[in-house]
């Protein structure tokens, strides 16, 4: 019988540059290079997902070739966020430029520069 994967929750520093990719690091440090991206123009849905993940304050992040879990660390951080990440309008998106920390799981540059949101 197999062991179940076991996968832990882990900080990260998130970035929403003006062309509308997310990238995730390891910390805030701009030369650290990005562990992964989300193209934002080409998600389908961001959506609640405590019931998905069984934390509480947790997005998924829908894209054609995966699904990324984020979670808060209270529930107006977990709103904050989904109103940021549901913007569907590109032009609107491109005026947001976004840094924050958050915990990040997934399944399966200077050009940040504008409003940074504390990790609380």
């Amino acid at each position: 019988m197999a062991t179940p994967l076991v996968r832990r929750w882990q900080r990260r520093w998130f970035v929403l540059y003006d062309d509308g990719e997310l990238t995730y690091s390891l910390d805030e440090h701009p030369d650290t290079v990005p562990q992964a991206s989300i193209d934002m123009t080409t998600v389908l849905e961001v959506s609640e997902a405590d019931s998905v993940t069984g934390h509480p304050f947790s997005l998924a992040i829908t894209a054609p070739e995966r699904v990324t879990f984020v979670k808060g660390t209270c529930r107006e951080e977990a709103r904050w966020w989904s109103d940021v990440l549901s913007v569907s309008d590109t032009q609107c998106l491109s005026r947001m430029l976004i840094t924050n920390k958050m915990a990040v799981h997934r399944d399966d540059g200077d050009r940040a520069t504008g409003c940074r949101r504390p990790w609380v």
